[in-house]
C-alpha cells in the first residue's frame, strides 16, 4: 500500500543521508513526502520535511531548509517524540549560518527551555553548541566558555563520546580566537583521542588542521609543517581505503 511504500522510500532516504549521498536522499525523501501528503499520513510527512531540512542545512541551502521547517508549522503537522525540539534546534542552526542573530537567540532560548522541561539531553547538547557559537560571534568569550564547558560536562554525564569530542574541539576553537593557543592545542589533542577511538576520519583531519593552525599562530612553523605532512599522508590513507571499499562493492 501507499503507506508502506512511503515508509520504504523514507528509510532509503535516511540511509543515503547517513552515507552523505544527498542527491539520492532528497530523491527518496521527496517521493515519500509526496505519497504521505496524498495519503494524509501527516506525522510521517513531518518526518520527511524535517529530514529534508537537515540535508539542505548540511549542504548550505538554508532558505530551502527553512521552507520545510515552516511547512511543518504552517500545516500544523503532528510530531512524534521530541521532534518539536529538533525542529527548533535546527532553526537555530539555520539562522546561525544565515547570521540572523536575533532569530538565533530566539530559537536557542525556546529550544533550551523545551529540552530542559522534557529532559531531552541530546538535543540540548546541540543547542548549547549553537549558543556557544552565538556568543563567540558576539565576542562574549566568557559567556561562550561557560556555555561550552556546560555542554562538555553534560556530554560526560550522559556518556556521549561524539558530543565529548565535539565540545573539546569547540572549546579549542574558542581559545584559538582568543590566541590562547597552547590551551587550544590541549583540547584539540583530547578531541583527537576521542575521534581516533571512534575512527571518525573527518573529525580527525579537522582537529589535526586546527592543531597545525594553533602552532602556526605561535610561530612553531616546523611543527605546523610536520602536522600538515601527516594530514596529507592520513588523507591519502583514508582515500585509498574508501576507494578500495568502493571498488569491492
Amino acid at each position: 500500500d501507499d503507506y508502506s511504500l512511503a515508509s520504504t522510500y523514507a528509510n532509503l532516504g535516511f540511509c543515503y543521508m547517513e552515507i552523505f549521498r544527498n542527491d539520492s536522499a532528497i530523491y527518496y525523501l521527496t517521493k515519500s513526502a509526496k505519497l504521505n501528503k496524498e495519503g494524509n499520513f501527516l506525522s510521517s510527512l513531518a518526518s520527511n520535511y524535517y529530514n529534508l531540512a537537515v540535508i539542505n542545512t548540511n549542504t548550505g541551502l538554508y532558505d530551502k531548509a527553512l521552507y520545510y521547517l515552516n511547512e511543518i508549522e504552517l500545516n500544523n503537522l503532528p510530531l512524534k517524540n521530541n521532534m518539536d525540539n529538533l525542529i527548533f534546534c535546527l532553526k537555530s542552526t539555520t539562522y546561525l549560518n544565515k547570521k540572523k542573530w536575533d532569530s538565533v537567540a530566539k530559537y536557542i532560548n525556546i529550544t533550551k527551555q523545551r529540552c530542559v522541561s522534557s529532559k531531552d539531553n541530546l538535543t540540548l547538547l546541540s543547542v548549547i553548541s549553537n549558543e556557544g557559537a552565538y556568543f563567540i560571534n558576539q565576542k562574549k568569550y566568557s559567556k561562550a566558555e561557560d556555555c561550552l564547558m556546560e555542554g562538555l560536562k553534560l556530554s560526560k554525564e550522559i556518556g556521549s563520546e561524539s558530543f565529548i569530542g565535539k565540545y573539546y574541539t569547540e572549546i579549542g576553537k574558542l581559545y584559538i580566537v582568543q590566541n590562547k593557543n597552547e590551551a587550544a592545542i590541549n583540547y584539540f589533542q583530547q578531541a583527537l583521542k576521542i575521534e581516533s577511538l571512534n575512527n571518525s576520519s573527518k573529525n580527525i583531519l579537522f582537529n589535526l588542521k586546527l592543531i597545525a593552525k594553533a602552532h602556526s599562530k605561535m610561530g612553531n612553523f616546523e611543527e605546523a609543517s610536520l602536522l600538515l605532512d601527516s594530514i596529507v599522508r592520513y588523507s591519502e590513507s583514508v582515500n585509498s581505503i574508501v576507494n578500495f571499499k568502493a571498488t569491492r562493492e
